[in-house]
């Protein structure tokens, strides 16, 4: 029934005659200003923000009164257009707009950012109480649940919601985000197709429409492509979907087509310029695309330098991904002024994007050292002159305009968080690759790539709460701090941010594995067969607990023979082969021999479990599930074949050996060290 409807509708918007249900869809903002349903009211209300943008700022030179300035507001935050938002409201009070109704825009923006931890009830009860539209109150409560990966607070709130309106565009749309954070994505296409059948003028479920055949495991860019072509005919007041719909041009060969979009942004933006200077220089007009960095103001030297240490400065700052993206776009507009035949400030550009680059891997030296020395006068000194040309960067170019906006930008919390106290690690797409990590031994995982270590369900696979577990310990015997300093939604906030990572690789392997696939079996691969596929190497099973023995016979286990057998069993099965064990000098000699590799073909280190911290925790649980589970994606077994009895001996010698005095962390060259076998 699903494929049906996305046919039928798909088709619909080729032929240009989309779901037009009656004329009064044909005529959206020439109405009067009352209460119908072009008002501006009326159109917020059916989802048609930008129309609501393009009509309030007709009569803004009249004098808009606070009302009207609130809707505006309130498209700004639901388009997601946040910086735009707070740029509003630096200026409402001259518009006549009261400081309580400013007040209540900058609360809702920063809902919807999820930077509340208000239960969703409570919280709108309180935006409520301070004037909030129960609709605005809802969606910005919404949005925040989604950042946070509240989808549990979610899933009650849309119940509640959708009781008082059942064909709400809105929750379907709402439906349809949370199924793409669960990468559910046939489920999500099915959500946004039925909110647009259900009200053909909501601008956000086109908006996600065209996301989810750019972004799903079988991506279908020519569909997406046809999605926002009808947004932009539908909404030709949105030049944010009419740059998404020339880039998209761009990226099919269509550049023509791209460049004709772009024709319709009346007020061109810093981003409208630049993305047509891109097309320009695809296109191979050189010239053209030179003259419009000119009007993007990029045309002297101190402009990019500018540029160039905006991106610097963000580096600095951990904003990761957006100081890539600005890097990127100074590399092409060095590409393109090359090819326009200005050559010395094309080689002015490069030069000074790679010392940049140079710079900020020094620093990420220079980290690494000063937290082995930190009185050493002479390395602070050096991160002084290294980090000197972010201290007056171009502020200009942090503005959304020169770069590309992404998941590291202040309105996502867990980005934020991410980016300052995992990315310099772990890299801003969660690869492994962060600046530190050729300092570090082991190496940082790779959540795109790897299975999570410390997993307690039977299926061997990682809860959430194991990931919030392993953020608050840390990873003894490795470079991984512990965060206990975090709050509960911080944490959680992360957990949900190292999933998408995971679940992102997880795509990247599918579609590898799709594209080794016979032609006519690729082509018959469907979003639900990726989603079963899926399901199987992230859903975590029942969580593996002790035997119920444990209980009964905690005294006896704890009694030294119990403990001596536990230790023979050790033996038996081979702990020893990796593990240090105590009075044996033996076997000390053969785990300093043993040289182990991760899945990935990486050095690892097996645990000196003497006179280390154990990962995962020191308890009998924690042990019981790393000798039943093992520790995925390393050499470290499951243990299987054994008796619970034998199972629960073995627990209680390795718990006993927890319990020694003086364990210590090691260094990364001690680690190093032991691990080459010097």
């Amino acid at each position: 029934m699903k494929t049906k409807r996305a046919h039928r509708i798909l088709l619909g918007i080729a032929s240009g005659m989309v779901l037009l249900v009656g004329a009064a869809l044909l005529v959206l903002i020439n109405q009067s200003d009352g209460q119908g349903e072009n008002s501006p009211l009326g159109l917020y209300e059916s989802g048609d923000l930008s129309a609501v943008l393009g009509k309030i700022k007709s009569v803004e030179d009249s004098g808009a009164d606070s009302d009207l300035q609130l809707l505006l507001a309130g498209s700004l935050r639901q388009l997601g257009q946040i910086e735009k938002l707070r740029q509003w409201a630096s200026s409402a009070e001259d518009r006549g707009v009261s400081a309580e109704s400013i007040d209540l825009a900058k609360e809702l923006a920063d809902v919807h950012v999820g930077a509340s931890d208000e239960t969703p009830m409570r919280l709108l009860r309180e935006l409520q109480e301070q004037g909030a539209r129960l609709h605005d109150a809802r969606c910005a409560i919404a949005n925040g649940l989604l950042v946070r990966n509240d989808f549990a607070g979610l899933e009650r709130l849309l119940g509640d919601w959708q009781k008082e309106h059942p064909d709400s565009s809105q929750v379907t749309y709402i439906r349809g985000l949370m199924a793409m954070s669960k990468a559910k994505f046939s489920e999500a296409e099915k959500w946004f197709l039925e909110s647009i059948e259900n009200n053909p003028r909501h601008e956000l479920s086109y908006l996600a429409l065209s996301e989810y055949y750019s972004q799903s495991p079988a991506a279908q860019p020519e569909k997406g492509l046809l999605v926002l072509r009808e947004l932009v005919r539908r909404f030709p007041q949105n030049s944010e979907a009419l740059v998404r719909y020339a880039r998209s041009c761009r990226e099919l060969g269509q550049v023509a087509e791209g460049l004709e979009a772009l024709d319709q942004i009346q007020s061109p933006e810093i981003a409208d310029i630049l993305e047509r200077a891109e097309l320009q220089l695809d296109s191979g007009n050189f010239e053209r695309s030179a003259e419009l960095l000119g009007q993007a103001q990029l045309s002297s030297p101190e402009e990019f330098i500018a540029m160039i240490d905006a991106a610097f400065s963000m580096s600095m700052q951990g904003q990761g991904s957006a100081a890539q993206s600005l890097t990127r776009r100074a590399s092409w507009c060095a590409t393109s002024l090359a090819l326009a035949g200005y050559t010395q400030l094309a080689r002015t550009v490069f030069e000074f994007t790679l010392d940049r680059i140079a710079r900020t891997r020094r620093f990420a030296d220079l980290q690494i050292q000063m937290a082995l020395y930190p009185n050493d006068p002479s390395l602070q000194n050096a991160v002084a002159e290294i980090v000197a040309p972010a201290a007056n960067p171009g502020t200009q170019f942090m503005s959304d305009g020169y770069h590309a906006l992404d998941d590291n930008q202040p309105g996502n919390p867990a980005a934020a968080l991410y980016a300052e106290h995992c990315h310099i690690c772990h890299g801003s797409s969660g690869d492994g690759y962060g600046p530190a990590a050729r300092h570090l031994f082991p190496l940082p995982r790779d959540f795109r790539r790897e299975p999570m270590r410390i997993v307690s369900a039977v299926n061997r696979l990682a809860t959430d709460q194991d990931i919030a577990r392993t953020i608050r310990l840390g990873m003894p015997g490795s470079s991984m701090p512990s965060f206990s300093e975090l709050s509960e939604t911080e944490v959680n906030q992360l957990v949900g941010h190292v999933r998408q990572f995971q679940t992102a690789g997880l795509q990247e392997q599918f579609q590898r594995e799709l594209a080794n696939l016979p032609a006519d079996t690729a082509s018959a691969v469907s979003a639900s067969d990726f989603e079963e596929w899926l399901a199987v190497r992230l859903d975590a099973g029942t969580a593996l607990s002790l035997p119920d023995e444990w209980a009964v016979l905690k005294e006896e286990l704890n009694s030294q023979e119990i403990v001596n057998e536990g230790r023979d069993l050790f033996r038996r099965v081979g702990c020893q082969q990796c593990h240090r064990v105590p009075d044996s000098a033996e076997a000390s000699a053969v785990s300093s021999a043993v040289k182990l590799f991760d899945e990935l073909g990486r050095p690892v280190v097996a645990r000196d479990l003497l006179n280390e911290p154990y990962r995962g925790g020191d308890e009998e649980e924690d042990i019981y599930r790393r000798v039943v589970l093992g520790i995925p994606g390393t050499p470290h077994p499951a243990l299987q074949g054994q008796s619970d009895s034998d199972l629960l001996r073995l627990v209680a010698y390795v718990r006993q050996l927890a319990t020694k005095p003086d364990r210590r962390l090691s260094t990364n060259y001690q680690r190093m060290q032991r691990w080459s076998g010097n």
